[in-house]
């Protein structure tokens, strides 16, 4: 995967990490991918002087992925990477849809949009249980 972004990156591609999981759990984990911070969306609460509140920004999942994409200016990304249906209408704005390691659920989504898929040979056989689907 760094070895991806790298490449990604070296090509003048402006990368987004989009996720349901809170945002900084996701800043921390593409941190060493050299993804800037202002390019994630995902779950967020508001913050007033360095408290968290229970006030909800935003929980981009399933269609809200889509959306937060859009409101970020990104309506039809050059490619979108995703591996679970809740990554659907994210994927199917995308000039390149990339499935990956995609559950039973995408993997049938990319098979009647006509997508490819990915499935690293260390995850062959292995299917995770992805919630809702």
């Amino acid at each position: 995967m760094a070895e991806l972004v790298a490449a990604l990156r070296r090509a003048g591609t402006e990368l987004w990490a989009v996720s349901s999981t809170n945002r900084w759990v996701i800043a921390e984990g593409i941190r060493d991918l050299g993804i800037p911070e202002s390019r994630i969306l995902a779950a967020e609460v508001r913050v007033v002087d360095g408290v968290i509140t229970h006030e909800i920004v935003d929980v981009p999942t399933g269609a809200g992925k889509a959306v937060a994409l859009k409101r970020a200016g990104l309506p039809n990304p050059d490619a979108v990477f995703g591996n679970s249906v809740h990554d659907l209408a994210m994927l199917e704005l995308a000039r390149n849809p990339f499935p990956v390691n995609p559950s039973p659920a995408l993997l049938a989504a990319a098979a009647k949009n006509g997508w490819g898929y990915f499935r690293p040979h260390a995850a062959e056989g292995i299917h995770a249980i992805v919630a809702g689907e």
